[in-house]
């Protein structure tokens, strides 16, 4: 697991709590639809630009389980055939930082993960550094 802390303003804290605005700043994970309560089905993209995404790639789907408690926030993809992504959020109360943190798991005959850990986590701390500049 790689984990990174930055600071956090209202308008982070407003993407970190809702699936349909933090799974694109991965750049990689796509919402699909939503399946159930907390539940989303999703695609992940091997490329970060999906303008040029053609029918014939292999996108490999997932099921995103979305939990939120008083102190955190977890992020778990699953597409069933042996690859986990889990997504972290630790929320302090104390100063206005949070920690994200990347955890991978592949089992069965994969011998690679599509995306890498540090590759999704510097995604989405880019991305919301530039939130935190936008408010």
């Amino acid at each position: 697991m790689i984990s990174e802390r930055i600071k956090s303003n209202r308008l982070i804290a407003r993407f970190l709590r809702k699936p349909e605005l933090f799974i694109p700043l991965t750049y990689h994970f796509h919402i699909f639809e939503k399946s159930g309560e907390n539940r989303y089905v999703v695609f992940l993209y091997p490329r970060e630009d999906t303008r040029n995404v053609k029918v014939e790639e292999y996108l490999q789907k997932f099921l995103l389980i979305h939990s939120i408690s008083s102190s955190d926030i977890t992020y778990l993809l699953d597409n069933d055939k042996g690859i986990i992504y889990k997504i972290h959020v630790s929320l302090s109360f104390k100063d206005s930082y949070v920690n994200i943190g990347v955890f991978s798991e592949k089992k069965g005959l994969f011998k690679s993960l599509p995306i890498s850990e540090d590759h999704i986590l510097s995604h989405i701390i880019d991305n919301l550094r530039y939130l935190s500049e936008e408010e």
